[in-house]
């Protein structure tokens, strides 16, 4: 029970921490950052990658995952792959694996 409840409290928690970056990325207060300027198509892969992550995710874990190695080393793999997107977000100096990657490899996690 933890562990579904878990992953759908991360999956809501991510999707409101990025309505607050999207809310950042439309605000023109300082035009001179990098991340200014993102266009619409740009806003909506940074939205669009958590879920497609957690989609691909999904599909591992029922395919290859569950069978093979078990439900808790599975579960161990899903909170080492979300550790791994989070450090991406947070630690990457490039706009590619803070916007794209990063949350992609959330979205395996919290699958």
């Amino acid at each position: 029970f933890l562990a579904p409840a878990l992953g759908g409290f991360l999956y809501g928690y991510d999707i409101g921490a990025t309505s607050f970056v999207l809310a950042m990325l439309r605000s023109s207060r300082d035009p001179d950052t990098w991340w200014h300027g993102f266009s619409m198509w740009e806003q909506g892969l940074l939205v669009s990658a958590l879920s497609l992550g957690a989609l691909i995710g999904s599909h591992i874990v029922l395919v290859y995952l569950a069978k093979s190695v078990g439900r808790r080393k599975e579960i161990r793999i899903a909170a080492s792959l979300f550790i791994v997107g989070a450090m991406l977000n947070v630690m990457s100096g490039t706009i590619f694996a803070t916007t794209r990657v990063g949350p992609f490899g959330l979205g395996i996690g919290i699958a």
